[in-house]
């Protein structure tokens, strides 16, 4: 989120500046709520960027080992810009797939929204 001009909480808030103008960013490593509470120049709106990924798959057990396959990576990606009002959006991120028990699959991870 470009943040000049932005009041925006929710997650944990970092700065990256290697950009000509630099980013509030915005990390959720559980659900919460991004609440914007002010735009640029006292706008009602603001350009929010976002990147959604659902969480991945749970590895695979071999019979009573104590090994297995590595799991799988989250195949749920989202990108998108979108125009954003002066409010508070639910975020809801998904957890990592558990582990297979033996000689059996690991489970699906669950999905992430914004």
């Amino acid at each position: 989120m470009l943040f000049s001009g932005i009041s925006a909480t929710g997650g944990v808030i970092t700065v990256d500046s290697s950009y000509s103008i630099p980013y509030r960013v915005h990390t959720f490593l559980s659900g919460g709520t991004l609440s914007v509470h002010s735009a640029a120049g006292g706008d009602q709106y603001c350009t929010i960027e976002r990147l959604v990924v659902a969480g991945g798959g749970g590895a695979g057990g071999v019979n009573g080992t104590g090994l297995g396959s590595g799991g799988g990576g989250a195949v749920g990606l989202s990108y998108a810009t979108q125009i954003g009002g002066v409010a508070s959006y639910g975020v809801v991120v998904g957890s990592g797939g558990t582990k297979g028990s033996i000689a059996s699959r690991g489970e699906d991870g669950s999905y992430s929204a914004f």
